[in-house]
């Protein structure tokens, strides 16, 4: 996920006209995600906010990506991970083994190799099927390039979880023209996200239930399997 060449700042006016003109067509496209606000399948995400966010980022970022999987017909269960040094306090669902349909969440700062900072993984990457990273430090970039406050860093930060979440379900090759799986986003694309506009395509939520219904029967049969031992 990264942004596009062409930049514009979003004025507070901008965004209020997109919301005006895009009315009719945000009702029709949140009837999927009205329709599975109760979805059956489900996926475990464990949280490492190295970065320690502010107080309300990650609950609003978390809050936007949990919107766009519930329209695709999946939910999302959010666990804080990240140590202290009071172990009394640990979050017990984070020990032990990750994959199948528990997955990782890094949210760093910065890319952490010069690979990682290349222009197809501005904002993110993800590694394999069950981890992948935020850089937050892009993300306050591009806010700032865009706007003249940080009260849209939660939604922009949503996206790219979404993003990188997507990967991991969908394999590395999984960029799409339109929706969240956008590789190249400009300040259009950026509106549209401000408005709530931006989903999974019908083939990709087809294929993200698919995926997490293969890694929850995987992961009941390989946890049945330890239970005989």
């Amino acid at each position: 996920m990264s942004l596009g060449a062409t930049r514009k700042r979003i004025t507070d006016r901008d965004t209020a006209a997109v919301r005006g003109l895009a009315l009719l067509s945000a009702t029709i496209a949140l009837v999927p995600a009205l329709a599975r606000s109760q979805p059956d399948l489900r996926f475990s995400v464990r949280v490492y906010d190295y970065v320690q966010l502010p107080p309300g980022t990650l609950q609003g970022a978390e809050a936007e990506a949990r919107r766009i999987f519930n329209a695709a017909g999946v939910d999302v269960v959010w666990l804080a991970c990240l140590e202290t040094g009071d172990q009394s306090g640990k979050n017990q669902d984070c020990t032990g083994p990750y994959g199948w349909n528990t997955v990782v969440l890094r949210i760093v700062s910065e890319p952490p190799s010069p690979k990682a900072a290349a222009s197809d993984a501005a904002f993110g990457v993800a590694m394999g099927s069950a981890m992948a990273s935020v850089f937050y430090g892009r993300l306050t970039e591009l806010t700032h390039d865009f706007r003249d406050h940080d009260s849209d860093i939660p939604v922009f930060l949503g996206i790219a979880i979404t993003h990188e979440l997507g990967h991991l379900l969908l394999g590395p090759a999984s960029h799409s023209p339109t929706g969240v799986m956008c590789a190249n986003w400009d300040w259009s694309r950026l509106h549209t996200a401000l408005t709530g506009h931006v989903f999974f395509t019908a083939q990709q939520s087809k294929q993200i239930r698919k995926q997490v219904l293969e890694r929850t029967i995987t992961q009941q049969r390989q946890l049945a399997s330890f239970g005989k031992h």
